[in-house]
């Protein structure tokens, strides 16, 4: 399975060059980079953002997790450092 995500820069909101893909067997959910798509997030925010802003955020967001879903709720742990990310349904 494949997304393409759409996620707010400050006021702004426009499409984020991530892609995911989820290995239901081993509850594995990856965040793989879009390189060719960056310039034009860039380019469609009218320079409000730079390229350098948008590796950054994807940098920070960009890996693979372990995954659980419970009561509307996401919950993302990173494999290596076991950070947490938790997403609530609405």
């Amino acid at each position: 399975m494949m997304s393409r995500n759409e996620t707010c820069y400050g006021d702004l909101q426009f499409p984020f060059p991530l892609s995911y893909s989820m290995e239901k067997e081993s509850k594995i959910f990856i965040l793989h980079r879009e390189e060719n798509s960056i310039q034009e997030v860039v380019k469609e925010a009218n320079g409000e953002v730079t390229t350098a802003s948008i590796e950054s955020a994807i940098s920070s967001l960009e890996g693979s997790y372990d995954y659980n879903i419970e009561n509307n709720q996401l919950t993302l742990t990173e494999r290596e450092y076991g950070e947490q990310r938790v997403f609530d349904k609405k």
